[in-house]
């Protein structure tokens, strides 16, 4: 899956007490291998992509062919919905608003959430258009499954009606709208007993607790209690228990504990618990709270802030707070325990770090933790640390990362075996970025012939797919 890897080119970072600079997601990185040289590079990189306008005649989406030159601190999703946001080209094709602004994309697993600043009224028709062409738009960029679009802050509904995320269309926008008017009707409810079946973003922790991850689930609403029939599937738990661990008290039952008190505030929602509604093993009220901020907010209009009372206390949950919490998991290779090769095992970091060097690198350093299998060994040797990875830079699409003297004299006490599988471990690693082609070693900034005896790293590495298993 494509992701916002633009950011991955603005790795120039100075050692502490310089100026720094930061990547567009304002995560700190490792430190530029030439300290005086604060310039950031001028590299910038061709995007083929499709870009979605309504037809002019049809209102039907088309698909417009672009060709997107990104420069190194700029962001793919940034640049590439800027683009659909200023027009077509094709005078048949029309624009799909008025002074539109991307606010923020998040990608998470198969889910993207496109904020969108919109200073002019829309219509309904018009609103669902938009929201159309950014999910297609992104959906084919970004190859996510489901798309979550708020315009000013509010997730898009039909009139107030919860509609659930978006999937790719078939471009036919007009009878899709006529169908979603239909649906999310009065009458359609009534017709069907009451209960309307949608997709809803479900959000339960990782297995470390840290982070927050979505699921998608089909669920049956009946009436417009949604707050409460959403916390009873928070409370069923995750359907992959695998991967998401379930946050809410098993025997909660929202009907009895749970009342959501009338707001006097626009875009505010505000819920009191009885008893404490999350289980003692969920870590972090603050990572549980964000589970239900964004499970609420990618679902119902006005939920910009959620407050929660909690046995009397209240506790204020905003996007900026819970986004710290989004989560986004990575592939880090790790050296099975025979020697013999690389085992990819599932990391959950933050989701605006998630393309970034230093959180891959800082992975590799850590080593194997509880939750991954028994069968791999830490690719680092003991007493390595985040201080012998002296710096990173990425030109063209070569990641240049420059070690210690001691990291070196640590790799030289290696077997050939263990040695091979860290250097690779580092390649076959990083070079899951999509800006990442191959790896150039450094030594207190110089290259080396030859490291253990017959390793080359002279010259940059490609990734070995053969070593993984």
């Amino acid at each position: 899956m494509k992701k916002l890897a633009a950011a991955l080119l603005a790795l120039l970072f100075l050692f502490a007490g310089c100026t720094s600079l930061h990547e567009n997601n304002n995560i700190a990185d490792l430190p530029s291998l030439a300290p005086h040289e604060t310039q950031p590079s001028e590299e910038k990189r061709t995007v083929n992509a499709a870009l979605y306008f309504p037809d002019a005649k049809t209102k039907k989406l088309v698909a417009e062919m672009r060709e997107l030159e990104i420069g190194a601190e700029e962001d793919v999703g940034g640049q590439l919905l800027q683009a659909l946001f200023r027009g077509p080209r094709d005078s048949s094709l029309t624009v799909l608003g008025s002074g539109l602004e991307l606010a923020d994309i998040e990608i998470t697993e198969e889910i993207a959430n496109v904020y969108v600043t919109s200073p002019q009224p829309q219509t309904l028709e018009q609103q669902f258009i938009l929201v159309r062409a950014v999910a297609d738009t992104v959906i084919d960029y970004f190859g996510v499954k489901y798309v979550c679009v708020y315009i000013n802050g509010q997730i898009f509904t039909m009139d107030g009606v919860p509609c659930g995320p978006m999937t790719k269309s078939d471009g036919d926008v007009p009878s899709l709208y006529r169908q979603y008017v239909s649906k999310y009707s009065d009458s359609y409810a009534k017709e069907e007993g009451g209960a309307r079946e949608t997709n809803i973003v479900l959000y339960f922790m990782d297995p470390s607790g840290r982070y927050i991850l979505p699921e998608v689930r089909r669920v049956s609403f009946s009436g417009e209690n949604y707050v409460q029939e959403i916390l009873e599937q928070l409370a069923i738990g995750p359907t992959y228990k695998t991967y998401l661990t379930g946050f809410m008290q098993g025997e909660f039952i929202p009907s009895q504990q749970m009342r959501e008190i009338p707001s006097q505030t626009v875009n505010r929602r505000y819920l009191s618990f009885d008893e404490m509604p999350f289980a003692s093993g969920s870590g972090d009220n603050m990572a549980a709270l964000s589970c239900l901020y964004y499970t609420l907010a990618g679902f119902l209009s006005n939920t910009e802030q959620l407050t929660c009372e909690i046995e009397g206390s209240p506790k204020v949950m905003t996007r900026d707070i819970a986004k710290e919490y989004l989560g986004e998991t990575v592939t880090i290779y790790y050296p099975n325990v025979n020697l013999t090769s690389l085992k990819a095992v599932s990391r959950t970091v933050r989701e605006s770090a998630s393309e970034s060097v230093r959180t891959y690198l800082e992975e590799l350093v850590r080593g194997p933790i509880e939750v991954d299998a028994e069968d791999v060994w830490p690719a680092f040797p003991e007493g390595i640390t985040m201080e012998d990875i002296l710096g990173a830079e990425i030109h063209g699409s070569t990641l240049t990362i420059n070690f210690s003297g001691n990291f070196r004299t640590q790799m030289e006490k290696m077997s050939d075996k263990k040695l091979r599988l860290l250097v690779y471990s580092i390649v076959n690693t990083v070079s899951r970025m999509d800006t990442i082609r191959d790896v150039q070693f450094l030594f207190e900034g110089e290259r080396v012939e030859k490291v253990g005896g017959y390793l080359n790293l002279y010259s940059p590495l490609m990734p070995n797919p053969g070593l993984q298993q």
